[in-house]
């Protein structure tokens, strides 16, 4: 991992020797740091029985990747290129999967990990995004807070950098805290949503719009 050792288990030490195929049925094996916000039923696309049906049942099929997708996978390297240049720090791309110590299901693949002489290092997320989020404002949009804070928690880490390029022509990026009382709520409400996957029971319906619009989709009657 470039010579940088993390409190963590490395599941995989370089996801790009994986199939599309050994990538999907390692993604079946646990939550990863895009899954948090469904598991905990918070995200606004996908709700908790969508990704449910994903990891119990293996329906997670390889589908055709969007234009947002693939442009964000394109971007990823100019936006941490361009925050090294205007920051002066040290960003180290990761491409292993790393799995938490303890709790076996959370998964994490960093974009990087962030050195910082002054505190070390820290978890790199770089986003990109056609529009301004409100919540860009302020630090980020909540889902994907969570999903640094699962980082976080895997990776053993103190702190995260979250770098967006926003409408292809602004880049802003803000610093987000370990929060200890804010992870431990994490794993609760993923280790539920876990148990329902190792059991194959469908969690709850939720009150979420993502949760509506999968029921609509599924049972259009």
């Amino acid at each position: 991992m470039n010579g940088i050792t993390l409190p963590c288990n490395i599941l995989v030490p370089n996801i790009d020797n994986l199939s599309y195929a050994q990538w999907l049925q390692i993604r079946s094996t646990g939550i990863g740091g895009s899954d948090v916000a469904a598991a905990t039923s918070l995200s606004p696309w996908k709700s908790a029985h969508e990704l449910w049906e994903e990891k119990a049942l293996g329906k997670l099929q390889p589908k055709q990747e969007s234009d947002s997708l693939i442009f964000g996978k394109l971007l990823e390297p100019i936006v941490i290129s361009e925050f090294v240049r205007r920051t002066g720090l040290t960003v180290h791309p990761m491409r292993s999967m790393l799995q938490h110590p303890v709790h076996s299901w959370m998964l994490a693949n960093l974009d990087g990990v962030v050195e910082d002489p002054a505190r070390g290092l820290g978890v790199f997320e770089a986003k990109t995004t056609a529009f301004r989020d409100p919540s860009w404002n302020q630090s980020a949009p909540d889902h994907y807070l969570l999903q640094l804070q699962h980082y976080m928690a895997v990776s053993g880490l103190d702190y995260s950098v979250i770098c967006v390029l926003i409408a292809g022509s602004q880049i802003q990026w803000t610093t987000v805290e370990r929060d200890e009382e804010l992870i431990a709520s994490i794993i609760e409400l993923e280790r539920r949503f876990w148990e329902h996957v190792k059991m194959k029971t469908s969690p709850p319906v939720d009150a979420s719009n993502a949760c509506a619009d999968y029921l609509a989709t599924r049972f259009p009657a």
